[in-house]
């Protein structure tokens, strides 16, 4: 068996958050890959008919979409099972989290999520977990599982919380961008999060590869 390449990808929460998304360097990442794994907040069909252009492309449902998608799903690649899932909890979960965040503990809820996800795949005998959520790229192998993120094609820079702050009216999503701003303003060399995508590489003998590719960050007046 050739290795299979898939290209993952998550959090592209387009167009609430981001009116246009970078497809030519989402397609120049994805170049060659067998498949596209969307781990969910799509928001748009647009999002999944543009990557289904460049390879078939899978996807699950995040929090914020309403397009017709399961919330997790299992599929296997030569003799690899793959569980797809956004990563979202029980909203009392999540407003806690989110609460916390919006105290300044930007990453709160991040060690919960990794503990929980392998009990929602706990039937399904899964040698990976990809999930989106976090807004942050990794791959960690948790009790025998790897877990993989690709990050978020949605990253805040100061002039995109800018132009969703004037759009945004969930109140929760406000403070949220109050509070990336504020920390913009108040420490100038913050390093902001990457807009990011990943790379899922299966071969023959079960190893597990991945890469992640940065994009570029878009900027909204």
């Amino acid at each position: 068996m050739n290795p299979i390449r898939l290209g993952l990808i998550a959090d592209t929460h387009c167009p609430s958050r981001m009116p246009l998304l970078p497809y030519d360097a989402i397609e120049a990442a994805f170049r060659d890959v067998d498949g596209i794994l969307h781990a969910g907040d799509i928001e748009s069909q647009d999002v999944l008919d543009n990557l289904s252009g460049i390879a078939p492309t899978r996807a699950v449902r995040g929090e914020d979409d309403t397009i017709p998608l399961p919330d997790k799903c299992v599929l296997t690649f030569g003799d690899v099972r793959v569980g797809l899932i956004h990563g979202n909890r029980h909203p009392l979960v999540e407003g806690y989290f989110r609460f916390q965040r919006q105290m300044g503990n930007l990453y709160a809820g991040g060690r919960h999520l990794l503990e929980n996800l392998p009990a929602r795949f706990a039937d399904d005998d899964v040698d990976v977990i990809v999930f989106g959520h976090l807004h942050t790229p990794m791959s960690i192998e948790m009790d025998g599982v790897q877990m993989v993120n690709p990050g978020a094609v949605y990253a805040i820079t100061p002039e995109d919380a800018h132009w969703q702050l004037l759009r945004e009216q969930n109140p929760d999503r406000r403070a949220m961008l109050q509070t990336h701003i504020k920390h913009f303003r108040d420490n100038p060399y913050w390093q902001q999060p990457r807009s990011t995508v990943g790379i899922l590489e299966i071969t023959a003998d079960k190893k597990i590869h991945t890469e992640i590719h940065h994009l570029p960050l878009l900027a909204y007046s």
